[in-house]
């Protein structure tokens, strides 16, 4: 344990180091184009929440990861699971902390051309056309009305859904065997989905159009206030992150290493409160009521995940 405290430290003190300094990151973190394209795909479905939502949704799940492992070792493909998706929201949360800082653009103007710009060929992925779809979706409220696109859309929602239930199945399942299965059901329907996904959008592809609207500009926005949360959630992300790691690589039972871990998700899941308190604040002196301030501050939510995937694409190609 003194050892994982260790590294603990020495990857907290080397991430403030890296404070500001995008590319260096990669070196800290070795995100793989499949966890950046995977992190960019779970902030366009987050919805009308955006940053926020996938905070939340991910600690809580966390939790109950933390909680089945008082009674066995997790699965292997669950664990692998959660780290992947704790490596990819620090990720997001240090693109989050440099887009505040005023370091990298808090804008989605160059959406366009980032996204048109093909990589290679798996740019035909699943996780790629959700990226496209939802970015458009954010850009032009007028595109989601559009017959393909609405049904893209639909099936995005879907597979959310199938997902939540999938963690809620296997998270609750204790028999190993009982666990193989509902992963193996949930591949099939993400398959099917998949398909579907795909023929809607070549119909899109082949009859696309697309008008601006109107959405919160981050530079407008006073983000500075947003960095002292943001460098503790950072850090306590990065104590997660690294006994999550060192808990993967221990046999057995590994209970008495992740169980503290609680306390800490639950002080993260107050950094989001306090983090979306401080996103009202932003609107606190205009004449609009309290309903209008929780909606304009879910605006900003979803602005911050509008744009991190951009940075994350970016980063992809670097």
């Amino acid at each position: 344990m003194e050892e994982l405290g260790k590294a603990i430290k020495d990857m907290q003190e080397k991430l403030k180091q890296g404070y500001n300094d995008f590319e260096s990151i990669k070196g800290l973190l070795h995100p793989t184009r499949e966890i950046i394209d995977e992190t960019m795909a779970e902030l366009n479905l987050a919805g009308e929440q955006g940053i926020l939502y996938l905070k939340r949704s991910i600690f809580d799940s966390l939790l109950t990861f933390i909680k089945n492992s008082r009674q066995a070792r997790p699965h292997e493909k669950i664990f692998s699971g959660q780290r992947k998706v704790i490596r990819g929201l620090l990720l997001s949360v240090y693109v989050q902390r440099l887009i505040s800082l005023g370091r990298i653009s808090n804008t989605d103007e160059n959406l366009t051309a980032t996204q048109d710009k093909p990589r290679n060929e798996k740019d035909t992925s699943l996780v790629s056309i959700i990226n496209e779809i939802n970015m458009l979706s954010h850009n032009d409220k007028n595109t989601v009305k559009a017959g393909e696109i609405k049904r893209i859309v639909y099936f995005i929602e879907e597979l959310k859904k199938a997902k939540q239930s999938f963690q809620v199945l296997t998270a609750h399942a204790k028999d190993g065997k009982k666990k193989d299965e509902y992963i193996k059901h949930y591949q099939r329907i993400v398959k099917n989905i998949e398909r579907r996904i795909k023929t809607a959008y070549q119909a899109f592809k082949s009859n696309s159009t697309s008008q601006p609207a109107d959405t919160i500009p981050l530079s407008t926005m006073p983000l500075k206030k947003l960095t002292p949360v943001l460098n503790v959630q950072m850090e306590l992300l990065v104590k997660i992150f690294i006994t999550l790691d060192f808990a993967f690589t221990q046999k057995g039972n590994v209970a008495n290493i992740i169980l503290p871990l609680a306390i800490d998700v639950k002080n993260l899941l107050n950094l989001v409160d306090r983090e979306e308190v401080i996103y009202r604040s932003f609107f606190s002196d205009q004449s609009i009521n309290a309903g209008q301030v929780k909606i304009m501050a879910g605006k900003v939510a979803v602005s911050f995940g509008s744009v991190i995937p951009i940075h994350l694409h970016k980063m992809s190609g670097m």
